[in-house]
Order: C-alpha cells, then sequence, then structure tokens
C-alpha cells in the first residue's frame, strides 16, 4: 500500500472535495487506499508552534500528539473533543486529512485552498495552516 507523502497529500485533497459535496471525488483504488487507511495505526507529529492558532485550540492539538491503533479513532477523537469544548456554529475547528490535522473546518480549508474567501464560515486564525503530521504504520 502506498502512503507516500504526495499520496497523502491527493488523497486528503479528494476527501476535502467530496465533504464539500463532490460524492464521487474518491472511487476506485483511491476508495480502496481511503478505506484501508481508516484502520491502520497512525502517530500525530505536532509540527505547529503556539501562536500559530488560537490558543486554546493549540493546547488541545497537543493532547493528540501520539501514537493511535487507527486513524479512525484518532479522527473520531479530535472530533469529540472540539465538539465538547467549542459551542456551535463553528465547533469543528480542525481538518484531521490523512496527510496532517489543519487548521480550520474542511469545508473552509478547501475554500481557502482555491482561494474562495467568500466560501469561508468561520475565518479563524491559522486557517489553512498544517498543524500536525501524520505516520502511517503498515
Amino acid at each position: 500500500m502506498n502512503t507516500d507523502k504526495p499520496t497523502l497529500e491527493r488523497l486528503s485533497d479528494l476527501e476535502l472535495r467530496q465533504y464539500a459535496g463532490d460524492l464521487s471525488a474518491i472511487i476506485g483504488s483511491d476508495r480502496l487506499l481511503y478505506e484501508r487507511l481508516f484502520g491502520l495505526p497512525v502517530e500525530v507529529k505536532m509540527i505547529a508552534h503556539l501562536g500559530i492558532c488560537e490558543d486554546r485550540l493549540y493546547q488541545i492539538l497537543c493532547k493528540f500528539q501520539g501514537r493511535y491503533e487507527k486513524f479512525e479513532d484518532l479522527r473520531r477523537e479530535i472530533t469529540n473533543r472540539l465538539s465538547r469544548e467549542f459551542a456551535p456554529p463553528g465547533w469543528n475547528r480542525l481538518s484531521v486529512l490523512f496527510d496532517g490535522i489543519y487548521i480550520g473546518e474542511p469545508e473552509d480549508l478547501l475554500n481557502y485552498r482555491q482561494g474562495n474567501r467568500a466560501g469561508i464560515l468561520n475565518p479563524i486564525k491559522g486557517l489553512g495552516e498544517k498543524a500536525a503530521e501524520m505516520i502511517f504504520f503498515n
């Protein structure tokens, strides 16, 4: 299975497109890899420093550094923590993707990357910044 950096980046971009409504973004061999990655062990390594985003969000991010049995578990834990810590709207302040954890809700991250500033619903400090790397283990 190919988990090199360009493949993970490409798959992450496809997942953002899918999140934004393009349900045919991940098909064929990409779909198989996508599903397999969810079950693989993963390590999270922080690369961001204090000040890149809201201090409270940074403190939450730091707690997720380490190794997880499955990528799916990591994503669920982060999502659950954010939903408890931040009241709606805008509680989902992180995008947990295959190539890393980014500041910003997935659809906002996609709009940011595409230069569609008008489509950003929750413009938070550090939007688009990569806060952590993912390392997958086979």
